[in-house]
């Protein structure tokens, strides 16, 4: 599986975002589901600052998430597939 990290210029200088493909087994892996959960990094002061995240598929689905900083989003259910991730 492979996740694209697209970002504003902080990515530039360091601001890490990190995407973790989370897979569940059990009953969401017998639909056909996953998660797909956003983190954003605490360095360069982010801590406790929000931030906006888009996932995309490459058919056009997206789903969007707000993270603080130092911290992660709530598990997003996803279908399982290639995400391009953009911080808005």
């Amino acid at each position: 599986m492979r996740v694209s990290i697209r970002g504003s210029g902080l990515l530039a200088v360091g601001v890490l975002v990190a995407a973790a493909l989370l897979w569940s087994g059990g009953a969401a892996g017998a639909h056909g589901m996953g998660a797909l959960e956003l983190c954003k990094s605490s360095a360069n002061g982010a801590v406790g600052q929000m931030f906006s995240f888009t996932a995309t598929t490459a058919s056009g689905a997206s789903v969007a998430a707000a993270v603080k900083g130092g911290t992660c989003s709530e598990a997003l259910p996803t279908p399982p597939g290639n995400y391009t991730i953009l911080e808005d």
